[in-house]
Order: C-alpha cells, then structure tokens, then sequence
C-alpha cells in the first residue's frame, strides 16, 4: 500500500530544470536541457509527431499498436538518424520506411546489435513506423547526429 502511494506521488510531482517549474507530463517531450526526448502514444490508431530539432536523442513509448507512427524530422542542416532496438533477430517490432517523394521507402528493420539510419536533408524529413503485429508495448528509438558522428 504504501509503494502504491509512493509511486502515486511520483507522477504526479513537479521537476525543476534549469530552475523553471515543469510539470510532468508523459505526453510532452521533455529534458530538452540534455537534447533527450521522451513521448508517450496510444491507442489502435495512426499518430503524426513533430520532432523538434533539438530533439537528439529519443524515445516513443507507443502502446497499443496497430496503425503507424509519422515521425516528421526538422534540421537546419544534414544528419544522419538512426533507429535501435533491444529486439532480438527475429523478434524484431517496427519496420523503418522513408517517406521520398510521395512513396514510402523501406529502410529497414532494427534488432538488437543492427541499427537502421538514413541520411536526413535540411528541412523537413518524414519517417514511417510500421509494427510488425500488435503489441502492448513498443519502444521507438532513434538518435540524430552530423556526418561526423557528433551527437
């Protein structure tokens, strides 16, 4: 009883980052401050997600999936973005495809230890998200860095 109300009190409780007030809110991004992102989706449906430039590394809990994810990428300038995922071969979840003149473009599937990454142009950049079933829980992760591999 007591855990349960701890973890009560922990989401529901304030951060202080850089000395401003945020509330937590899991559908926001977040920890901009480290260049980290978190997102939470839901639901048996499609889902559109602006990813702001400053967003270098993150991560999209998706639960529920069933349609797919259009992850729209905003750069000044060309990078490389990759996705990863702790699946095992064979167990993989998600399928990359890229979005290259109005025709959707297979990039791959990550899996443990086999990262799947595209080059990216400046301006904006849209990613599909594929589930290869429907999953309770799915976690979407990608990194963004220069051509010289800097984050």
């Amino acid at each position: 009883m007591c855990i349960l109300r701890v973890c009560i009190l922990l989401s529901c409780s304030i951060v202080l980052l850089n000395g401003a007030v945020i509330r937590r809110n899991k559908s926001n991004l977040k920890d901009l401050k480290h260049q980290s992102c978190k997102q939470r989706v839901s639901g048996f449906r499609s889902h559109n997600i602006n990813i702001s430039e400053n967003c270098k590394k993150g991560e999209i809990r998706w639960t529920l999936t069933k349609q797919y994810l259009n992850l729209t990428f905003q750069t000044s300038d060309t990078k490389e973005l990759c996705f990863s995922s702790r699946a095992p071969n064979g167990l993989q979840k998600y399928t990359v495809k890229k979005l290259r003149e109005k025709k959707l473009v297979k990039l791959g599937t990550p899996r443990k230890g086999s990262d799947t990454c595209t080059t990216i142009n400046k301006g904006k950049t849209t990613i599909r998200i594929d589930p290869t079933g429907t999953y309770y829980g799915l976690y979407v992760r990608y990194t963004i860095v220069s051509k010289d591999r800097t984050i």
